[in-house]
């Protein structure tokens, strides 16, 4: 569940803009609003743990930049964000409370979420060389 948290919140939005493959067998073209369910249900569950709780957070509030055009959705994000910063768990709470700050500096807000690069084989070719 972490990872599928961490890939949606990186790449959500090519979720949305992306046909499905033709060789598919099943044909679904999720929308944002699809996505963000997605994540908040998986949030929701009760055998989640903490730590899911924080990478869910963490890729809903990535998706504030990856959809930005959808206002309802970047403002059901903050509500979800809310309800966290009162939370029992300190790193849940500040993740919450650091999350719901930037929203004042919505400038820099995307490039402080911007994707992770890509992963340079060549470098890490020459770096295991040299160890």
């Amino acid at each position: 569940v972490q990872v599928c948290a961490w890939c949606v919140g990186e790449y959500g939005d090519l979720l949305v803009s992306q046909p499905p493959a033709e060789d598919e067998e099943v044909q679904v073209q999720p929308n944002a609003s699809d996505v963000v369910d997605l994540l908040d249900e998986m949030r929701r569950d009760t055998l989640a743990t903490i730590v899911t709780r924080e990478y869910i957070v963490t890729a809903l509030m990535k998706l504030t930049t990856r959809f930005q055009t959808y206002d309802l959705l970047v403002e059901r994000i903050k509500d979800v964000l809310a309800q966290y910063k009162d939370s029992i768990s300190v790193e849940l709470q500040q993740r919450a409370c650091e999350y719901t700050n930037l929203f004042q500096w919505d400038p820099i807000r995307p490039a402080v979420l911007e994707r992770m690069p890509p992963l340079d084989e060549e470098q890490l070719k020459k770096k295991s060389m040299k160890d």
